[in-house]
């Protein structure tokens, strides 16, 4: 009888480490992976999206442009109204734009220089070099706010916005970017940018959307931008999405 009884609780103990073992290894995972491939759809991305890089003529220095981590984001105002001429039904443009603008570019410099030249006055020019010695109001910072919010289709990418989970699991976006060009935005903006990649590093999941840590919905950068395009965006009610392969 004893001897039954021990052989059950070997037993017992050795389905629990295995158990426990299979949990924690999870060795039909790699095998679960690759069967969901199958659920992606691969194609041709459509023809009605451009994609406006910038290429190795404008990075070399001889361009006259300067470094590109000089560059005055009053150069990507010039670019969205340039764009804004095909009439396009979104722009995104996929540039970290999370802390405020510093010091004068050297296209500034320039227009200040001009605008003494032909004759203007240098106290006029005082609040411009106040703004950019405080860091608030850099006007290289408000020439782009200006072009985003004259157009109302531009999204901007939000590299600070970061999701943790809220009390019943829920994601929650948490902000964190006051002081840059996004603070001085609406959510319908920017849009931040985070992908789940499973165990094999392939991404398969995003998240659209979440609810903002102060309220109110934020939405993905890809999912703004569908929304301007096309006027909706397909995503489950907890943010979370299949993504196609493209």
């Amino acid at each position: 009888m004893k001897n039954r009884i021990y052989s059950a609780i070997l037993i017992l103990l050795g389905v629990v480490v295995l158990t426990a073992l299979l949990i924690y290894v999870d060795p039909f995972r790699s095998v679960h992976l690759i069967l969901s491939n199958g659920l992606y759809r691969e194609g041709v991305a459509t023809p009605r999206i451009t994609i406006v890089a910038i290429d190795e003529k404008s990075l070399d220095p001889s361009s006259g442009l300067g470094r590109f981590n000089d560059w005055p984001r009053s150069y990507y105002a010039q670019v969205i109204e340039n764009i804004e001429k095909s009439k396009p039904a979104a722009i995104g443009i996929d540039i970290d734009f999370s802390s405020p603008s510093r010091g004068l570019s050297a296209q500034r410099v320039d227009e200040m220089v001009e605008f003494l030249e032909r004759g203007g006055s240098a106290l006029s020019l005082y609040s411009v070099l106040k703004n950019v010695s405080s860091g608030v109001d850099h006007p290289d910072d408000a020439a782009l706010i200006s072009a985003v919010e004259k157009f109302k289709n531009v999204v901007l990418l939000d590299m600070t916005t970061s999701i943790s989970k809220g009390e019943s699991g829920e994601p929650v976006a948490v902000k964190r970017h006051d002081g840059s060009v996004l603070s001085a935005l609406d959510n319908d903006s920017a849009g931040f940018a985070i992908v789940i990649p499973d165990s094999d590093d392939v991404v398969r999941r995003t998240i659209f959307s979440a609810n903002g840590e102060r309220g109110g919905v934020v939405k993905s950068f890809d999912a703004l931008l569908a929304e301007m395009a096309e006027g909706r965006v397909d995503a489950t009610s907890n943010g979370l999405n299949l993504i196609a392969f493209q």
